[in-house]
Formats: C-alpha cells, structure tokens, sequence
C-alpha cells in the first residue's frame, strides 16, 4: 500500500511537470505577406509580358514583392494561438533568437489590411473550440467578432520543401469559398497557422491564395520561445461590443449602412437640427457585394445560398436615415 501511494504520487508529479512544460512551449512565428508576378514568353513577342498565372512551369519565372509594411506574428503555446495581423514585433526579441530568411522580398509600401496600434487579433483556443478576432476603430468602434468553428477538409500531398531549414510538406484546401495551399511543418507539430488557416499536423509556414495571387510566407522563427520573450499575451482580445461573425459580415457587406447609423446617431446626440441622410441608390446591390467578395479572403459563408445572402441584424432594422430620394428628404422637413 505504501509503494502504491509513493507511485501514485510520481506519477501524479509527472504529469503535472509534463503539462507545465507543455504550457511552456511556446512559439512566434513572423509572416511578411507577398503578391506572386509571373514573367511568361508570349508567342507574338521576344520580350516578356508580366501577367498573372494559377499554375507553376517551367516555363515561367515566379517574382515576388512585398505588400505589407509591417510583418504579421503568430504567437502560440500548447492549446492557444493569437495571429496579430500588423504590429511590430516586441522590442525584447532579439534578432538571434529568430532564424532569418534573406532577399526575396521587396518592399512596396502598401498596406492590405486596416490595423491599429495593437494589431488585428485572431485567437483559437482548441481546449474550448473558440474562434475571436478583433476588428480595429473604423467606420464603427472597435468591435471583438465571435466566430465559428469551420473545420478545413485538408488534401496533403507528397511534395516538399524548405522553409527557414524547417521541411514543409504541401497541403491544399478550401475555406468559405476560396482555395488555399499551404506549407506546413511536422518539425513544429501543433495545428496552428496564420488567419484563419488550422487544423494540420503542423505549424503553415507559407499560405498561398491561388486566384487572388496573394500569399503568407514565414520570415522568422523563434521555437521553443521562453515566456519572458512573449510581450503580447495569448489571450481571447476584449472590447465592449462583441458581434456575432453575421452581424459582422453584415457590417461588411454594408459600410455605407454603418455609416450612416453612426452620422445619425451622432447628429441625435449633439441635438443637430438637420439629418444626416444616405440614398439607397448610394448603397450596394447584391451584385456590387458578389464582386467584392471576390477579392475578398472569404467569398461565400457557410449559412448563405450565394454571396451577400446574410440576413440583416437587429441593429440594421431601423434605418430612418436610409431615403429613395432627396425629394423625399425635403418632404419630411416640409411636413416638420
């Protein structure tokens, strides 16, 4: 009975070391985003034309050059990730804890996603199955979005690579209506990726978008990580509204509609005689928001029949300043 109680207490003492050294394992990643510019020999000419092509050959010169200013980090440990979508990397990491790539980037000076201070969050938690990401101050106020958990149907293919000495193996798959391929890494084995991308048997060191031609590349590496070198903290981002991913693709599809409640709300507040008023000849058709979506990371969501088909939120429901003419604007104020 004694040797059963000391047995039971090692045994009881290594798990919780193992899960705390787990816990400890922890790992940034930094992405530098790219757009893909092929040089393809035309048959009318000796000269190259630059287009845009979906397909490797040999036959083409894949260039690439830089479109993000600042690099995109993911941070990681045992269960959690937090994808930070253009802040800078904390000060304390040094450049010799992070591995580095060099000299196929250039850059161009152009931002692809709103951001501010802190950066736009991603956070996955896979102890509680949770998807948050945070929307910076724009046309609204800064908003945290609550997700949904969209498992990706992965198709791994034999085909490798190296990434910063890391062997990457290809995968490829489809997230609401848009096809991903995807570098991964057995090396580094959580399920973790940039965006939205997850569910592999290894960290995506390379993201890449074959229609847009947009891509995610890993440009440093810091695994295993100590957790004094983490300044930004993996935890679910806060603010005061919290907005279902529908109302938040709503709020997408229709900025105009969210301006104008947010002008007509203010006017209300300061007492202003006059109204702020937007035409709905102003706002987007089903068609306009089918052609955006196009460039968009996501084109179709898993609930709607086509593109736009989100229905609309509560807070969207009364849009008083939402008028067919400025006729009938003089109308109301004639009837004032």
């Amino acid at each position: 009975m004694h040797h059963s109680k000391i047995l039971l207490f090692f045994g009881l003492f290594f798990i919780t070391f193992c899960n705390a050294q787990q816990d400890t394992i922890r790992g940034i990643i930094e992405y530098k985003a790219y757009v893909s510019i092929y040089l393809v020999e035309t048959n009318t000419s000796s000269k190259f034309n630059k287009v845009s092509v979906s397909k490797y050959g040999n036959e083409v010169e894949k260039k690439t050059s830089e479109i993000s200013k600042n690099p995109y980090h993911l941070y990681f440990n045992s269960y959690e990730s937090l994808y930070n979508l253009g802040s800078k990397l904390p000060e304390n990491i040094s450049e010799k804890a992070m591995n580095m790539q060099k000299g196929v980037h250039k850059s161009s000076g152009f931002s692809a996603n709103a951001t501010d201070k802190y950066g736009r969050l991603f956070y996955r938690n896979f102890k509680t199955k949770e998807v948050y990401f945070k929307m910076p101050k724009a046309i609204t106020d800064a908003y945290v979005v609550k997700d949904n958990w969209l498992e990706i149907n992965w198709k791994i293919y034999e085909e490798h690579k190296e990434i910063l000495g890391y062997k990457v193996q290809k995968a490829e798959g489809y997230f609401r209506g848009r096809k991903y391929i995807v570098w991964f890494t057995k090396e580094i084995s959580y399920p973790y990726g940039p965006w939205k991308l997850f569910g592999l048997p290894g960290v995506i060191l390379e993201s890449y978008d074959s229609k847009l031609n947009k891509g995610l590349i890993a440009e440093r590496i810091c695994y295993p990580c100590e957790k004094n070198n983490f300044k930004q903290e993996i935890k679910k981002p806060e603010e005061k509204i919290i907005r279902t991913i529908k109302e938040h693709v709503y709020l997408m599809d229709h900025g105009s509609l969210a301006i104008g409640k947010k002008m007509s709300d203010t006017f209300k507040e300061i007492g202003s005689k006059g109204d702020f008023v937007i035409l709905k000849n102003d706002t987007l058709s089903l068609s306009d928001i089918k052609k955006l979506r196009n460039f968009s990371p996501e084109v179709q969501y898993e609930w709607e029949s086509f593109p736009g088909d989100t229905p609309v939120p509560n807070e969207f429901k009364k849009t008083d300043f939402l008028k067919n003419s400025l006729n009938e604007v003089e109308l109301n104020n004639t009837e004032k």
